[in-house]
């Protein structure tokens, strides 16, 4: 197993929810694929991909969304790739025929799901480090349990709003209706019970952020030196960065995504 000790010792220690915690991600990411051996920054390349799936969608619904740096193609690129995709991974290229197909047809979040259960399902299909296999089945899991809760808030039926295998599905759908705790396929699950309670929006998406960033901390605790501490810290500075960017927006705006954000649950 590669170590990597002079680069996790040059890191600085990140905090959550702590201000002037301001790195430059491009340059982290600069550093990385300079340290790290290429089959390990395989693992960072698929952690940008999300903020790729961000941009994507945002360029073809054409929402005058800011580029968000920090993926893997620069906006020429996926511009370019849009016209005629070749070079994306297959899961971007099927979102792109797809949405040229029938985009248009469906609302914002529906495009959002779509590409949300083709992301999820490009991770599960792939050789990847199996710590963000993990992480990302983790992430799979809270989401279709949040949705679950919040569906029944709404009144609305929960099989179908859920992503991922049908035994993921039915074993939450049949302990939600059986009022059965789900510990054990999400760990602290009454713990994000209480947070779902919370009243105040913006309160309750960084509880849950906390949620995820405690679970990560976890996930790595005997990991040192190795790529699953430098995963664990690049989704924890992603985390960071998600609410520097909050920060910058006007208090309305930031609201309004944080509702959307919680309303939908595969918002990206």
């Amino acid at each position: 197993m590669r170590e990597y000790h002079f680069l996790v010792a040059s890191l600085p220690e990140l905090f959550f929810d702590k201000k002037g915690q301001h790195i430059d991600l491009l340059s982290y990411y600069t550093d990385l694929k300079y340290y790290l051996h290429p089959d390990d920054y395989k693992s960072i390349w698929f952690l940008r991909l999300e903020t790729d799936n961000k941009n994507l969608i945002n360029i073809l619904s054409k929402n005058n969304k800011s580029f968000i740096e920090g993926g893997n193609y620069t906006s020429e690129e996926l511009e370019k790739e849009i016209k005629t995709p070749e070079n994306l991974p297959k899961y971007l290229i099927e979102f792109i025929n797809s949405y040229k197909t029938l985009g248009n047809k469906r609302s914002y979040a529906e495009n959002e799901k779509n590409l949300f259960h083709l992301f999820y399902s490009y991770i599960e299909r792939s050789d990847v480090n199996s710590f963000i296999k993990k992480w990302y089945n983790f992430e799979l899991t809270l989401r279709n349990i949040i949705t679950s809760i919040i569906a029944d808030s709404y009144g609305r039926k929960a099989e179908n709003e859920l992503f991922g295998n049908d035994e993921l599905k039915a074993e939450i759908i049949y302990c939600k209706s059986k009022h059965i705790d789900l510990s054990h396929i999400l760990p602290n699950y009454p713990r994000l019970v209480q947070i779902m309670n919370v009243k105040d929006i913006i309160e309750r998406e960084k509880q849950l952020d906390k949620f995820r960033w405690d679970y990560i901390t976890e996930l790595s605790l005997f990991n040192y030196f190795t790529i699953e501490t430098i995963i664990t810290y690049t989704v924890k500075l992603l985390i960071i960065k998600r609410w520097e960017t909050n920060e910058d927006e006007k208090g309305t705006n930031m609201l309004n995504n944080m509702i959307n954000e919680l309303k939908n649950p595969y918002v990206l």
